[in-house]
This record gives structure tokens, C-alpha cells and sequence, in this order.
């Protein structure tokens, strides 16, 4: 958990507990703002996963790898092209080789 999060937590259970705002930014040495939007329900959405060009892929690229620890990536985008991928090298290179 980040030390946001932490804070955000912290300032929810100090209103529970009937602290006012002023009194839960000074305890957790922040601003009110801060406190104002640690306890707003934006502060707490949900990160949305996203979908990537590469999930239809994924499956012949780990077997790709484990194949060929050592594969040319542009070998693999030319493979993966002719199976209809239409993403970038970027993509590729970001998302499809572990680190």
C-alpha cells in the first residue's frame, strides 16, 4: 500500500472515530484540501484496467519467448502481423518481453 493510500485510510478512520477536518489534517500533517480529498469518493476509485492490443497474443508470445529466450522482436512483430496484430514495436517491447 503507498503512503497516499495510508493517509487516505488514516483520514477515514479519524472521521469515523468524529474528528472535523482541521483536526485530521493536523494529526496526519497535511492541508485541509488534502483531507478534503482523501475523503471524497474520487480520491477512491478504481483503477480501470485497460485492454491491450497484445491480449489476443499473449499466449503465442509467451510460447514465442520460452522457444527463444532470445527472440528478435521484429521477428516477432513480422509473426505476429501475419496472425492480425496491428499494434507498434513500442507496445511490443514494452508489454511483451518479461524483465
Amino acid at each position: 500500500m503507498n503512503h497516499r493510500m495510508v493517509k487516505m485510510h488514516q483520514a477515514k478512520i479519524l472521521q469515523t472515530a468524529g474528528k472535523k477536518q482541521r483536526e485530521i489534517a493536523e494529526t496526519l500533517g497535511v492541508s485541509d484540501r488534502m483531507v478534503r480529498y482523501y475523503l471524497s469518493t474520487k480520491a477512491h476509485r478504481t483503477e480501470r484496467t485497460r485492454s491491450s492490443l497484445l491480449d489476443p497474443y499473449r499466449e503465442y508470445i509467451t510460447e514465442q519467448i520460452n522457444e527463444s529466450p532470445h527472440m528478435n522482436l521484429v521477428l516477432l512483430k513480422e509473426q505476429l502481423e501475419k496472425l492480425g496484430y496491428q499494434g507498434s514495436m513500442t507496445i511490443l517491447r514494452v508489454r511483451a518481453v518479461p524483465r
